[in-house]
């Protein structure tokens, strides 16, 4: 006696196999994103302008290939010195996220001065290239440079 699979297993068979294939072609990426920020810095980041909560790390939620989402942060000069920053990045999780995923942020390069607020997007573009990658993480790495200059405003 010969055993038969009905056409529907088959069916569901191909179904699962193709579910698989496209899993894998499309990444749904989560994302925890630390924030750090140089020690000699008096800098303080908030989720909010009036600086009641601060900000340690975001979770940018799902993620998928060619997506472009922007978190806005407030930075607030605690010191009495003014600076200029420089952003960087660092203990990327798997290393390789750092060839897929492309943090930046909108910050042009201008004096935050003592007790002054400056509100700050920051931007995660995902590449289309993407693949493997199911979660990543890593650090945000704000820098400081005293500025020596007097202010114009």
């Amino acid at each position: 006696m010969k055993l038969k699979f009905p056409l529907f297993f088959l069916l569901i068979l191909l179904l699962l196999f193709l579910n698989r294939i496209l899993a894998t072609q499309v990444n749904n990426v989560s994302v925890s994103v630390g924030i750090v920020v140089s020690p000699e810095l008096k800098l303080k980041v908030y989720k909010d302008f009036s600086c009641t909560e601060t900000l340690s790390s975001i979770d940018w939620g799902e993620l998928h290939p060619k997506d472009r989402k922007t978190y806005l942060i407030f930075l607030r000069n605690e010191g009495n010195i003014a600076f200029i920053l420089y952003l960087s990045t660092d203990n990327w999780y798997p290393l390789e996220a750092q060839e897929y995923i492309f943090p930046t942020w909108d910050y042009n390069n201008e004096t935050i001065f003592p007790n002054e607020v400056k509100e700050i997007s920051l931007i995660l573009s995902i590449s289309s290239e993407i693949k493997g990658i199911t979660t990543f993480s890593f650090d945000f790495i704000i820098i400081g440079e005293q500025y020596e200059g007097k202010r114009t405003t």
